[in-house]
């Protein structure tokens, strides 16, 4: 079973049927979320879900979060790769999250924590293969090159594509035409589905989940069976994921400026 559910999760209902539902997408103060861990445990301990805590290019937020044992916390993190697309990557222990933090993410880091990376996308994909962890492509019709979408027709990223485990199908931060986009074209690739919030605020967290029957075995049941069910944050408070990009320009200025101009070249 693998379906995606455009609707406001019901997890009383949800757990009732045997479900155990985790964010698989938040941000915390440990890259450019506004929420503290323990804020955040208490979000999901109260909404009774789990959560993957997945910073930028950063590991510590995950490692830490894994104290919090009476909620599923998924180790994970997000990366920026040189061609600048997003990828969440899951590990089964914090351990290999910290070790592929230190090896990889972290050596090939830019000027400051939010930059791409030096390392293309298939050399992220190819080192994470030397760790028991799932790969998921992170809203794969983003905006600019976040999105792998924008590369999935060139030859070297069809083949990287066939070793992604999951896509993104709903990310309430955005808009629900990329995300039915990035159903359909999971689906003709035949690729598992995640969900989860994007939340960079804990108001924004369990807007969407992952639900599976599988317990502790959550990456593994997935692959198995996956039940997303969520929506997208409204236009209004979805400003104040704005506010953060602000705050993080404020930050590193010359470095966000030099992006935006580069991405607005490639439009053209």
């Amino acid at each position: 079973m693998n379906r995606v559910i455009f609707a406001k999760p019901d997890i009383s209902e949800l757990k009732k049927e045997g479900y155990h539902c985790v964010d698989m997408h938040c941000h915390s103060r440990y890259s450019d979320g506004l929420s503290k861990l323990h804020t955040i445990y208490k979000k999901c301990k109260k909404m009774g879900i789990g959560v993957a805590l997945t910073d930028h290019n950063e590991s510590k937020g995950a490692v830490k979060m894994m104290k919090y044992r009476d909620i599923l916390v998924i180790p994970g993190i997000e990366t920026t790769s040189k061609e600048g697309i997003h990828t969440l990557f899951y590990f089964y222990n914090a351990k290999e999250l910290e070790e592929f933090c230190s090896k990889t993410v972290k050596k090939s880091l830019g000027g400051n924590p939010y930059s791409d990376l030096k390392a293309s996308i298939i050399e992220l994909v190819e080192a994470a293969g030397r760790y028991n962890c799932r790969i998921c492509s992170a809203h794969p019709f983003g905006p600019w090159n976040t999105g792998i979408y924008k590369f999935s027709g060139k030859k070297d990223y069809k083949k990287l594509i066939k070793k992604i485990d999951f896509v993104e199908g709903i990310n309430s931060s955005h808009p629900r035409e990329s995300n039915i986009k990035a159903v359909k074209w999971g689906t003709k690739l035949g690729k598992t589905f995640t969900g989860g919030s994007d939340a960079h605020a804990t108001m924004f967290i369990g807007k969407v989940v992952t639900a599976t029957t599988g317990g502790k075995n959550f990456l593994d049941s997935i692959s198995k069976e996956s039940l997303v069910v969520g929506t997208e944050v409204n236009k209004a408070l979805l400003a104040l994921r704005h506010v953060l990009k602000l705050r993080m320009f404020s930050k590193f200025p010359k470095f966000y400026i030099k992006k935006i101009i580069r991405e607005g070249l490639k439009k053209k």
